[in-house]
C-alpha cells in the first residue's frame, strides 16, 4: 500500500512526516468542512466532528486512508441536492434534515477513523480492507437512501415487501440499490492506486458483498429497530419529536435508537464483514 516516506528533508532539515500529516490533515478536514458548512453540507457540530475523523485517517493513516474517505463524503454530500424540494416535503417523516451534524458524521465515518488509529499501531493490511469495506456500506447506505426517495416507483419494507411511501426508514427500491451500488464502486475505486490487494474483481465482488450486507442491516433495523414516532394531529408516522407543530409520541421499536445508531451498525457490520473477507479473497 501506498506509504509517504518515514522522514522529509525539507531545506537540510529532516522533518518526520507524522508532523506534518497530522497538522495538515486535521487543517484540511476543517477546511473542507468550513466550505461544506457555507454550502449548508454540515452543520458546526458536523465540521468538529470531521475535523476528528479527518485527524485519525490522514493525519495517522496519510493519503492512502484520507482519499477514500473524501470520495464518500464529498458525493455523497453532492447528491444530498439532487430532488431538493421533493426531500424537503420527505423532511418531516425523517428525524434529520439534508445538514449533517456530528452525529450523522461519526456515525458514518467514526469506524473508519478507528481503523486507520489501529493501523497506526498494528500494520495489518486486513484493516484498510476492513476500512474500505465500512465507507463502502457507508455509501451504500448514503447513495441508496437519497437517490432511493427520488425513485418513481414506491418504495417496499423490506420485512414484508409491502409498499409504504418514500421516505420510510426499511423502505427499499431497485433505483436506490443501484445507487448503493455506485456509491460503493466509487469508494473502491478511490482506494485502488493505494492498494495492489485491491486489483481484482475478486476484491471489487468481496467489496461490494460487504457493503450491501452492511446496507441490508442497516434496511432490517430501520424497519424493525428504529425508533418511530405518531404525530398527534395528523396520526401520521414519523422520526421526528415534533411534528405539525406540536409533539409526537411513541409508536413501537427502541425509544432513542434513531438513524445515527442505525448508520453506526451499518458501517459496523461493514467493517467485520470486511475482516472475514479478506481471508477469503487472499
Amino acid at each position: 500500500m501506498f506509504a509517504l516516506p518515514e522522514v522529509l528533508d525539507i531545506m537540510g532539515w529532516e522533518v518526520p512526516t507524522l508532523w506534518l500529516q497530522i497538522p495538515i490533515g486535521t487543517a484540511l478536514a476543517l477546511a473542507i468542512g468550513l466550505v461544506s458548512l457555507r454550502a449548508r453540507f454540515l452543520s458546526v457540530s458536523g465540521v468538529i466532528a470531521l475535523g476528528f475523523v479527518g485527524f485519525a485517517t490522514f493525519g495517522l493513516g496519510g493519503i492512502a486512508w484520507a482519499i477514500p474517505i473524501f470520495a464518500f463524503f464529498l458525493p455523497s454530500s453532492v447528491i444530498t441536492r439532487l430532488g431538493k424540494s421533493r426531500k424537503q416535503r420527505l423532511s418531516q417523516l425523517q428525524q434529520k434534515g439534508g445538514r449533517r451534524d456530528a452525529g450523522q458524521v461519526l456515525a458514518n465515518g467514526g469506524v473508519a477513523g478507528a481503523l486507520a488509529v489501529l493501523w497506526f499501531f498494528w500494520r495489518e493490511p486486513a484493516l484498510y480492507f476492513a476500512y474500505v469495506t465500512s465507507l463502502g456500506a457507508a455509501a451504500a447506505d448514503t447513495w441508496s437512501a437519497e437517490l432511493g426517495v427520488l425513485s418513481p416507483e414506491r418504495p417496499r419494507l423490506i420485512t414484508t415487501w409491502r409498499p409504504v411511501d418514500a421516505g420510510i426508514s426499511g423502505g427499499v427500491t431497485a433505483l436506490g440499490t443501484l445507487g448503493g451500488l455506485i456509491g460503493t464502486s466509487v469508494v473502491f475505486v478511490s482506494a485502488l492506486p493505494f492498494a495492489a490487494m485491491l486489483g481484482s474483481w475478486q476484491a471489487y465482488v468481496a467489496i461490494l458483498g460487504c457493503a450491501l450486507g452492511g446496507n441490508i442491516v442497516d434496511s432490517l433495523l430501520g424497519a424493525t429497530l428504529q425508533e418511530k414516532r405518531q404525530c398527534k394531529v395528523c396520526g401520521g408516522t414519523t422520526e421526528r419529536l415534533e411534528h405539525c407543530g406540536c409533539g409526537t409520541e411513541a409508536a413501537g421499536s427502541i425509544p432513542g435508537f434513531g438513524n445515527d445508531w442505525v448508520n453506526l451498525i451499518c458501517t459496523m457490520v461493514g467493517a467485520g464483514l470486511g475482516m472475514l473477507a479478506y481471508g477469503w479473497v487472499f
